[in-house]
């Protein structure tokens, strides 16, 4: 089975804003309990969910695996942020970001989904990162991703106790 790994690329102690969208999933984890990724080719069967941050790089993404960048964009730069507190935002060229997606085994993966907004517009970090790698999907998003309904946990609901499975929703995200 895949696993996804979900990459901040800012060390854990920086992951501001993001470390806060991802924690829900970090509690998703337990043996026995489904888990499923939402592909445009339907549904993928994972057995992991990994977060990994900028200061914890090593090989994370294998054969098949899918991996979703999730940070902060903007639509007048190519940079990634992060929110550290109200008025302190960190950033990351794409440059930086190849290479730490490189040292995770980025190419590895059978999709590439970049949650950042307006990733995929020309030269941000979805159409740069197609153009770079074989990877047979990449996703980014045309808009802010508020709304666009990142992971959703259960039916819709990080409380649910029906069904308690962690998902990617493609729906807004653009196919590059």
């Amino acid at each position: 089975m895949a696993k996804l790994v979900i990459f901040i690329p800012f060390p854990r102690k920086e992951g501001g804003d993001l470390k806060d969208i991802v924690s829900e999933l970090e509690k998703t984890e337990a043996p026995g309990v489904p888990q499923f990724f939402r592909s445009n080719c339907g549904v993928i069967p994972i057995d992991s969910i990994q977060i990994v941050y900028s200061d914890e790089i090593a090989a994370q993404v294998g054969k098949g695996d899918v991996l979703l960048v999730n940070a902060h964009g903007g639509s007048s730069d190519t940079k990634l942020s992060v929110k550290i507190s109200p008025k302190i935002w960190q950033h990351v060229e794409l440059t930086d970001l190849w290479n730490m997606l490189d040292k995770i085994g980025a190419p590895n993966a059978s999709e590439v989904i970049f949650y950042c907004c307006f990733s995929s517009m020309n030269n941000h970090a979805a159409p740069a990162f197609r153009k770079r790698s074989k990877v047979p999907a990449v996703f980014g998003s045309p808009v802010e991703c508020s709304g666009i309904g990142f992971f959703k946990l259960g039916r819709g609901s990080a409380k649910s106790t029906v069904e308690r499975a962690a998902w990617v929703d493609h729906e807004g995200l653009e196919k590059l």
